[in-house]
């Protein structure tokens, strides 16, 4: 009762039980009124079929495209970072209630209708987030501390207590607004338009329950009475409203006229007025018509054209304000330098089976993707022989056009070739062998990393041992096979005599060695054999390519004597 007393004395010169005030009106019918006639809320808006088919669009696409936790490779590339504590949180599960589509799509949902979405996250003794929790945005308050002026987030919880919770702990995902913290209100900045929808609504349905329509007039030559009206009013709402009645004929007596005034939904250009308001809500939420069912206006686009222009147009600003934030607030300083999160939007892009396989034979036989690339893309299973790209023979780098003129086509003695200068060949094979070098640095270490983690933490030290000595016996075999164009190329530019084949023996031998005498150094210490390896792999993956890369030249160029 006090509340209520309170307010009624701050409002009581504002106006009367009889003639009350706007602000009450607001409070208690639900929203202000529209110039349409009709009250729009945040609760109401959504039960407009077009402004819920946007909102619904935009949470859906976000929550099922996936957020992706990718850690950096050296000199280039990238993989997922399935060990990193962020991945299932932003993949699979955010917190213990929800998937994270669930998640993704409700705090979307809320942006697009709130203006801001709000994730409060839960950390450990370590810093590290164990889950994130969607909070409804009108329970939270961004404001500045008295005293320090800093951000902070004000929560009101369900028992009318105010938390004041640190931005670093808050997602917080807003739309466009004045000040670049705080989204402007969408449903407000939309009440009109939408209140239009409303009303339209409202007006098809009264049109279709109302069969008789306002737009008869029946007159009579004579004054009926009051009686008399009654028992014909009686008689037109019994007998011909509703829509199951308002086809049937009308049955006038006493020499009653019939006049029909108005003009039916057609003439009054109805039809162009519902879907011009479709359209203006379309705009408003920047989804393209044809997504919602209207006739596209514009020129036919492919699928993938058409994917393209919504990711661009529609999804983007909004996906990178969510990569942002992410990667900003779930990351320390030093993590965002190794990792990052992305979402997957290649499901929109996705073109036809035709484009597809078009685009898959210009990368193939440009040798810038292998087939199990190819087959990853289109979620196959990779199979042997298909690591290798392909490259085009009548075609080389432009750096050693003069290799190939000096030595295949002057000399095709491969016995009597001149030789470039080590200089020369330095400068141009180094950076070529540091990045395929690079490419099997990366995959030797996700084999090893994954082969470590299922077996020393459920079969043992013996069986990954096994499993060493079985992978490093093949491996020589993948590195030949990687390195076969350059020393080919190398074989050519230096007169003769490249050993590859030593190289990978012992590139192999090297690996397998050191790896095993990690595992005795964990053993006699007592220390964890997994975490051991994984260091040293760590080890390897931020500098092998690179230090190795000098060495394995040098003995390309210059094999030692048996």
């Amino acid at each position: 009762m006090a509340f209520f007393s309170g307010l009624g004395e701050l409002r009581a010169s504002e106006g009367t039980l009889k003639n009350p005030s706007r602000w009450l009106q607001d409070w208690f019918g639900g929203g202000a009124l529209t110039k349409a006639g009709t009250r729009v809320t945040e609760a109401n808006a959504l039960k407009l079929w077009a402004a819920h088919a946007c909102v619904n669009l935009l949470s859906r696409t976000v929550g099922q495209l996936g957020c992706i936790t990718y850690e950096r490779l050296m000199p280039r590339g990238r993989n997922r970072a399935h060990d990193h504590y962020n991945y299932e949180k932003l993949h699979l599960r955010p917190n213990p209630e929800m998937s994270a589509v669930s998640f993704f799509r409700t705090l979307t949902a809320h942006r697009e209708t709130w203006g801001n979405s709000y994730g409060l996250m839960d950390v450990d003794g370590r810093g590290r987030i164990t889950a994130i929790w969607p909070v409804a945005p009108h329970r939270v308050h961004p404001e500045r501390a008295p005293n320090t002026k800093a951000l902070r987030y004000r929560v009101t919880l369900p028992n009318g207590q105010d938390q004041f919770v640190p931005p670093e702990l808050m997602l917080h995902v807003p739309g466009l607004g004045y000040d670049g913290v705080v989204g402007y209100n969408r449903i407000e900045m939309a009440r009109e338009l939408l209140g239009k929808g409303f009303a339209l609504e409202e007006f098809t349905s009264r049109f279709f329950s109302q069969g008789t329509h306002a737009g008869l007039v029946i007159s009579h030559d004579q004054n009926l009475g009051q009686e008399g009206r009654e028992s014909l009013e009686k008689s037109l709402a019994t007998d011909y409203a509703g829509l199951g009645k308002s086809h049937k004929i009308l049955l006038l007596e006493e020499s009653m006229k019939v006049e029909k005034v108005g003009f039916p939904p057609q003439q009054s250009q109805f039809i162009e007025t519902q879907e011009l308001t479709l359209r203006q809500i379309c705009g408003f939420w920047s989804v393209p018509p044809y997504m919602l069912g209207l006739q596209d206006k514009e020129p036919k686009a492919s699928t993938e054209q058409k994917g393209l222009e919504f990711l661009v147009y529609t999804m983007g600003a909004l996906l990178v304000a969510w990569e942002q934030e992410i990667n900003w607030k779930m990351y320390t300083p030093a993590e965002r330098r190794r990792y990052y999160s992305e979402f997957l939007v290649d499901s929109i892009l996705r073109a036809t089976i035709k484009e597809r396989f078009e685009a898959y034979k210009t990368a193939r036989y440009g040798g810038w993707m292998d087939g199990n690339e190819i087959r990853e893309r289109e979620n196959l299973n990779p199979r042997e022989g298909l690591d290798e790209p392909w490259m085009p023979v009548n075609m080389i780098p432009a750096s050693l056009a003069e290799t190939y003129l000096l030595t295949a086509k002057g000399n095709p003695d491969k016995t009597e070739r001149s030789a470039l200068p080590a200089d020369t060949l330095r400068d141009q094979y180094l950076p070529l062998l540091e990045e395929r070098l690079g490419t099997l640095v990366r995959r030797e270490v996700a084999d090893v990393k994954s082969a470590a983690r299922k077996m020393l933490a459920e079969d043992g030290d013996s069986t990954f041992r096994s499993w060493l000595d079985d992978y490093y016996g093949e491996h020589p075999l993948r590195i030949q096979n990687r390195l076969a164009a350059i020393a080919e190329s190398l074989d050519v530019a230096s007169g003769g005599g490249v050993d590859v084949e030593r190289c990978a023996d012992d590139w192999s031998r090297i690996s397998h060695a050191t790896l095993l005498s990690a595992l005795d150094a964990s053993t006699s210490a007592e220390a964890n054999p997994y975490g051991t390896v994984t260091e040293r792999l760590d080890q390897w993956f931020a500098s092998r390519a690179g230090s190795a890369a000098p060495g394995m030249l040098s003995n390309l160029l210059n094999p030692p004597e048996n």
